[in-house]
């Protein structure tokens, strides 16, 4: 019992830690981003606000129900209180797990509002970096996902 509870635990970290890598940087691009093509539009911060990025809570919380249900399996000597034990922990280990993920992947960031070269306005929200600022001249690239670098 021990090594099945420990194996999920471990399975468990490994989850949070990878899910809390997700980058939200105009400079972090995904394997599947590579080879595509983007459009690039010319223009100028015209309005900039700092907001928070909500991150997300799925991975966390299938892998804390996960160890909370291999845990909470290993509580009690018969069968029932195992069952029990196991449907109980995975529910608290599903919450906890979603918590802690979304605590771990919540991050800082900026919306942009650019004037574009054509006249017309867009807003991109994107990670602080690289900072940028209140008039300065940028590329707005449109493509899977839109980012502003500057010019």
């Amino acid at each position: 019992m021990f090594n099945r509870t420990f194996i999920a635990l471990i399975l468990a970290g490994l989850t949070f830690f990878l899910a809390g890598c997700e980058n939200y940087s105009a400079d972090y691009y995904s394997s599947g981003e590579v080879g595509r093509s983007t459009k690039v539009y010319y223009g100028k911060i015209t309005a900039m606000r700092s907001v928070t990025i909500k991150g997300s809570n799925s991975i966390g919380a299938v892998a804390g129900a996960v160890a909370g249900g291999a845990g909470g399996s290993t509580l009690g000597s018969s069968t029932a209180a195992n069952v029990a034990g196991a449907a109980g922990g995975a529910v608290v280990g599903g919450l906890i797990g979603g918590a802690v993920q979304q605590a771990i992947t919540t991050q800082k960031g900026v919306r942009y509002t650019v004037r574009l070269s054509s006249g017309k306005s867009m807003s991109v929200v994107q990670g602080t970096k690289p900072y940028m600022h209140v008039g300065q001249q940028v590329k707005v690239l449109y493509g899977s996902k839109t980012r502003i670098v500057p010019r």
